[in-house]
């Protein structure tokens, strides 16, 4: 894996299921660890304090917990060193933490609620579980509590980009100001939990709002809810521009754009009557894009795609409101990206 080999700057650690040690099985104890040392060793791994953290997802179904707890770290101390030992926080308010037990919790008191409805059909308002959430924000306890941001559960009868905008916020600004304690992680939960309607990828209704609302609320700027309406989003003119000089990279560009959630008109330029030639026989007869329109023009490669992408659309552009110029590139070079916020 790239992200084993360091290619990849993605931080991350490794949640342990842990049904298999309820039986007090010292073997697979063991064997977890000695499986786990190939992820310590990335430089990825996060690390709290210099100790790798690890979770257990179910420590309550652990019997005899405090034996088992001590003998986890005791195996993981001669495979691997210390560790920062977490758990998912599931309970009420009111439950107490195994403060002598973990090093910490991540709030996942989501499944309650899941519980309070199992017999009863109403569902649950989605700003009355924000503001159960910012409750718990308030907590002063002896204890490393990470936060966690939810996002739109089928249960929730009326979530809205905005309120996952101000939880957000009030989450960041907590965890900025107790950052020693808390480290300055949050949890998202989740990525791409489909089956549950909770996930920060793109959808139907909302398109990108999750994700960008998200970014925003990390990077404190404004929230405009017209950006969140795709019905705005469509109604905004759109032109695309690629410039074609490598053909056999037109596949993997169009696929690309077709994950657009937004209407547009295609233009492409090319260098040689054969490459349009193949360019429409890719278009017309596989139907490969989802533009409106699509027109394709032979320009000189001058300037690289500079000319071609000037040409084009120097009788076009006043028509659109953006206008995005793509190019198919081989370059042996090493890419740096820098972004300037």
């Amino acid at each position: 894996m790239n992200i084993l080999l360091n290619k990849i700057k993605f931080p991350f650690f490794l949640i342990w299921r842990n049904d298999d040690i309820n039986n007090n099985d010292i073997s697979k104890i063991k064997y977890f660890f000695g499986n786990l040392k190939k992820y310590i060793d990335s430089e990825n791994y996060i690390k709290i304090q210099d100790k790798p953290v690890i979770s257990l997802k179910k420590p309550n179904i652990i019997k005899n917990r405090l034996y088992i707890i001590s003998l986890i770290r005791t195996i993981a101390r001669n495979i691997i060193g210390e560790i920062f030992l977490i758990y998912p926080f599931t309970g009420k308010i009111t439950q107490e933490f195994f403060y002598n037990e973990f090093d910490g919790a991540y709030d996942y008191s989501i499944y309650d609620l899941f519980q309070e409805i199992t017999n009863r059909p109403n569902i649950i308002h989605y700003s009355g579980y924000i503001y159960k959430n910012l409750i718990m924000n308030r907590l002063v306890i002896n204890f490393t509590l990470f936060r966690t941001c939810y996002l739109n559960y089928k249960i929730f009868d009326d979530y809205k980009p905005e309120q996952f905008y101000i939880t957000n916020k009030i989450i960041f600004k907590r965890e900025k100001n107790n950052n020693i304690r808390n480290k300055g992680f949050i949890f998202i939960n989740s990525w791409n939990d489909y089956q549950n309607g909770n996930y920060l990828e793109y959808n139907e209704k909302y398109g990108y709002a999750s994700i960008n609302t998200f970014s925003k609320s990390l990077l404190n700027i404004k929230f405009n809810p017209n950006e969140y309406k795709l019905d705005y989003i469509n109604n905004t003119t759109v032109a695309i521009h690629i410039h074609v000089y490598y053909e056999q990279l037109l596949n993997k560009t169009i696929k690309r754009i077709n994950k657009m959630p937004i209407k547009y008109d295609l233009y492409i330029s090319t260098t040689s009557k054969e490459k349009k030639e193949f360019i429409e026989n890719y278009i017309e007869k596989s139907e490969k894009t989802t533009a409106n329109k699509y027109e394709i023009k032979i320009y000189e490669n001058k300037g690289r795609d500079v000319y071609p992408f000037i040409r084009q659309m120097r009788n076009h552009y006043k028509k659109y409101k953006y206008i995005c110029h793509l190019h198919t590139k081989r370059s042996a070079h090493k890419l740096n990206i820098y972004i300037r916020i």
